[in-house]
């Protein structure tokens, strides 16, 4: 039976053949949660920015915690993405730095507020699907 194409979804569809062009366009939604963790407020008169990330971890103990959490959800997504294992091991050591440096009260917390762990994962995304990190099957995390 022909479908009415009036009544099809206007939402456009990831095939198969397209998927290397969409995890480029995801990683703008990654950025976005970057600015968000990172770089979300300033302080006026200075160039210096911070997002969530550096605000949750003022708080003693688990706010390194939350703020890793957060951040972890970009790794995982670029693991189902098929991002290669060293690409993912690179994020997870700027998200473990990010967190061990917020662990060091006050001078952790501003010396986390300029590492912007997130915005480095983000920029690792881009360089893979760039292709300038191409990967191989073999180096690949399956899920």
């Amino acid at each position: 039976m022909a479908s009415n194409p009036s009544t099809q979804s206007s939402r456009p569809t990831v095939s198969v053949t397209t998927l290397h062009v969409a995890p480029v366009n995801l990683c703008v939604g990654f950025g976005a949660l970057a600015a968000l963790l990172d770089d979300r407020y300033g302080i006026p008169g200075t160039n210096v920015r911070f997002g969530l990330d550096a605000v949750v971890g003022l708080l003693p103990g688990i706010g390194d915690l939350a703020g890793a959490a957060l951040s972890g959800y970009i790794v995982l997504e670029g693991r189902r993405l098929g991002v290669p294992k060293r690409v993912l091991l690179n994020m997870m050591k700027n998200i473990a730095v990010d967190a061990a440096l917020g662990t060091v009260p006050i001078v952790g917390d501003l010396a986390d507020i300029q590492w912007k762990a997130n915005r480095k994962n983000v920029h690792l995304l881009i360089e893979h699907f760039d292709g300038q990190g191409r990967s191989r099957s073999s180096d690949t995390i399956l899920a």
